[in-house]
């Protein structure tokens, strides 16, 4: 039986997307609507996640404890990787659009 191994994806931003898009995804009750976005510098990145107004609350979690933790998240597998962090939770009426 062959050890797993974990396989490094070239880009390490496109690493936090991913990561915050399967998080933000498992607590949704609506993945198909989590949009995650990132905004790239030099040795620093911005994640939003977009999502129905429905799922705000999931996403951020009483007293904001899933957001949280969310950001500690990131900011951990961002700092191994040498880059700082910031996450925001952005919800969207999707009749309206974006706020």
């Amino acid at each position: 039986m062959e050890a797993h191994r974990l396989t490094r994806v070239a880009d390490p931003y496109m690493e936090l997307e991913d990561l915050i898009g399967h998080i933000s995804r498992s607590l949704s009750d609506n993945p198909d609507e989590i949009v995650v976005r990132v905004a790239r510098g030099d040795g620093f990145v911005h994640i939003e996640i977009r999502c129905g107004e429905h799922d705000v609350g999931a996403l951020i979690g009483k007293r904001g404890v899933n957001a949280e933790a969310m950001r500690t998240i990131v900011s951990a597998a961002a700092a191994a990787r040498g880059i700082r962090a910031t996450l925001q939770v952005i919800g969207t009426d999707l009749e309206m659009g974006p706020r």
